[in-house]
Formats: C-alpha cells, structure tokens, sequence
C-alpha cells in the first residue's frame, strides 16, 4: 500500500511539473514582441505616371468624377449623395464585370 501511494505521490508531482514546463512555455510565447509589418516603399501613385492620354487621380477622387452625372440629378444633401455614390459603384463594379466578359445575374 506505500508503495501505491509513493507511485501515484511521484504521477502527481510529475503532472504537476508538466503543466507547469507548459505554462511557462505558454508565457513565453505570449510575452514575445510581434513581428514587425512588412513595408514597402514605393513611390506614390502621381509619381508612378499615367498612360498618354489620362491623369492620375485617387480612387475616390475617380469615384467622385463618375458619379458627377447623378449627383447632378439630385440635391445636396446627406443621405442622397450616399444613395448616388452606392449606385455609382454598382454600376462601376458592373461596368468592370462587363469588360471582363463576366456578367453578374444578381445586378441584371
């Protein structure tokens, strides 16, 4: 009967020891400063120069210039210029989905 309890005394103690090793290990891995973000430099999109012909602009910027046409329909406030800019990128993405070859029945 000693000899069972020495037995499971020392499987006690060496769970014990384990779970700590994991323990101090999970820390560890915590504590870790993370990796630092890939960057990148490149020069900004004016610099990089657009084909003969055409200027380079931001995308909202080129959103705005698309979308001129319907905002001319409607009046100035919140709300329809956030209804003329959702409409005029549905009909960007469906322009872009036509050009590829690729129509999407859900916008038809």
């Amino acid at each position: 009967m000693a000899k069972n309890k020495k037995k499971e005394g020392a499987k006690r103690r060496s769970k014990a020891r384990e779970k700590a090793k994991k323990k101090r290990r999970l820390r560890l891995v915590k504590s870790s400063p993370a990796s630092k973000p890939l960057v990148i430099n490149r020069a900004g999109l004016p610099h990089l120069g657009a084909p003969e012909g055409f200027r380079s602009i931001s995308f909202s910027q080129g959103m705005m210039e698309y979308a001129k046409p319907l905002m001319e329909l409607v009046e100035g406030n919140e709300e329809d210029f956030q209804e003329v800019m959702d409409a005029a990128m549905v009909l960007w993405n469906y322009a872009l989905s036509l050009e590829k070859g690729q129509t999407d029945k859900t916008i038809e």
